[in-house]
């Protein structure tokens, strides 16, 4: 005879099992203070779900606005513009989730070093020391480890769907890019035997044991199966996957970016965004409590015990659909500001030929605000000598200022762009950054 089901918190699954979503069967831990429980994540690729309808209809109505988002990238004119400014949003919003302050500028220059050949880690922070010699160099490793999720997201959208749906080489991969060159580096990869296994919130009631280190490939290749899972919403697996990702701690660091860039990949190879990130972390960033406590709420002091874990995976999922849902109209703003930019300049320039350097430089200075004269060459396919005169032409129109002196070599930034931009993205990122270890119990 089949096991009968039934719904435990929102969550169906075995009546035989009758425990909570990663739970342990004891709700007493062999060795623990009675009434205290274990949460000890399991397998999630053949497990049922199911949502409260509030949240059903949150993710609803956030994927009909994505996909609406997604076209609208597509058939705008300054499109390819629009996407990397908002990846370059979603980087510094992620980095600054771990209590991390990017600079702009620096992430600028990051990215104009890489534009002109400084492609290796060493390379790209000896720049950008030598470019900002006095700041400090925590501000500087949080602009490099905010270029690593840029350079992330540009891998996510490069990548090409597969029949056979993500691979666990994809999910470590997107790992090896988040924390390429970072200090973190150093301490990140595979969970070791030697790595503490326990934690206990002595406010929660709830004693926290990763999976044995032994096991992290196998809850790996269950993760990826439930990624590719086409029984559930690509944001109801996205925002599973992430919290699945938290419970097994297959690494000891950057795991909240590795799941974000996780929750991309899956929208990638799922079809909902072909054409552009919607900046989701904005939302982490200005609530990293609510954040932290949603996805971690077995660590952060909660009252995990006499929650069922599924009644707060729902609030975990109905959380990341109103963060993604409450990207969209970020995105539209941060396109309107785009628009606004580029008409101040197409105004002035009364004399420009559709097609010409001017024009194509144009339609891409609002995105990469740092140039030179070869870097202006290689964005617009342009010859040397024609990009030159459109640089020249731009400096005499007060949209592009010289950064350094000399002829050789000779840097300029527009900085209205970068100041529009800037002032835009302090409407919604408080001043100073929050790690979400501070709201550890």
């Amino acid at each position: 005879m089949g096991q009968s089901k039934q719904v435990i918190g929102g969550v169906t699954m075995d009546a035989d099992e009758n425990r909570q979503i990663g739970q342990d069967r004891a709700p007493v831990a062999p060795g623990s203070v009675s009434g205290t429980s274990t949460y000890v994540p399991h397998a999630i690729a053949n497990r049922a779900f199911s949502f409260r309808g509030e949240t059903l209809a949150t993710e609803s109505n956030t994927e009909i606005a994505l996909v609406r988002m997604d076209e609208m990238a597509r058939t705008y004119p300054y499109g390819a513009s629009l996407v990397r400014i908002l990846n370059r949003v979603e980087a510094m919003a992620t980095v600054r989730s771990d209590g991390v302050e990017p600079d702009l500028m620096q992430l600028l220059h990051l990215e104009f070093a890489r534009e002109v050949g400084k492609a290796s880690p060493r390379e790209q922070k000896m720049y950008l020391r030598k470019v900002f010699h006095g700041s400090p160099l925590v501000t500087i490793e949080a602009s490099y480890e905010a270029f690593c999720c840029i350079e992330t997201l540009e891998w996510i959208e490069r990548y090409e769907p597969k029949p056979e749906g993500i691979t666990s080489d994809d999910v470590w991969k997107l790992y090896e890019l988040c924390m390429r060159g970072t200090r973190k580096e150093r301490d990140a990869g595979r969970r070791g035997s030697n790595t503490r296994s326990e934690a206990k919130s002595p406010n929660s009631g709830v004693r926290y044991m990763p999976p044995d280190y032994r096991q992290i490939d196998m809850f790996i290749d269950d993760l990826v199966e439930f990624c590719n899972r086409p029984s559930l919403t690509p944001l109801t697996r996205s925002a599973i996957a992430h919290f699945q990702l938290e419970a097994i701690k297959p690494v000891s660091e950057g795991l909240d970016r590795w799941g974000r860039m996780l929750a991309f990949l899956i929208w990638r190879q799922c079809g909902l965004m072909e054409n552009m990130l919607p900046p989701f972390s904005l939302t982490p960033a200005v609530q990293t409590r609510k954040h932290t406590e949603l996805l971690i709420p077995y660590q952060t002091g909660q009252d995990f015990a006499k929650r069922s874990a599924s009644a707060s995976l729902d609030s975990w999922v109905a959380h990341c659909a109103r963060a993604t849902g409450r990207s969209v109209p970020l995105a539209y703003l941060y396109r309107d500001c785009v628009t606004d930019i580029e008409a101040d300049w197409h105004d002035r320039c009364t004399d420009m030929h559709k097609g010409s350097a001017l024009d194509a430089l144009l339609s891409h200075l609002v995105a990469i605000p740092i140039v030179s004269v070869p870097s202006a060459s290689a964005i617009t396919g342009k010859s040397y000598q024609t990009a030159a005169e459109a640089v020249a032409r731009l400096v005499d129109l007060d949209v592009l200022t010289p950064l350094t002196e000399g002829k050789r070599n000779r840097m300029f930034v527009a900085h209205e762009a970068v100041e529009r931009l800037s002032h835009l993205q302090t409407q919604f990122i408080p001043a100073k950054a929050t790690t979400r270890e501070s709201f550890f119990r």
